[in-house]
């Protein structure tokens, strides 16, 4: 069976279907791609686990004023 698309479109393909940025065109010629391919449809497989991974996730950042004290008492500590 020919691979309508390489595996270099296929990743493309499949980082835009993360994203919801791919048209069903695109989608269907991964799938198919996937089909032949099996490193691709394992990328795919652990890229939907990583993205999903990552928006449930409850990350949440150091506000601006802590960050300031940490480099302060950071460069107080190595002028000393």
């Amino acid at each position: 069976m020919k691979v309508p698309i390489s595996c270099e479109q296929a990743a493309e393909v499949c980082d835009k279907a993360q994203y919801k940025e791919a048209s069903l065109w695109q989608k269907v010629l991964m799938k198919m791609h996937h089909i032949v391919c099996r490193i691709c449809r394992i990328h795919s497989e652990r890229n939907g686990k990583l993205t999903k991974s990552i928006h449930t996730a409850n990350l949440q950042t150091i506000p601006k004023e802590q960050k300031e004290k940490i480099k302060a008492r950071l460069r107080e500590e190595m002028n000393t």
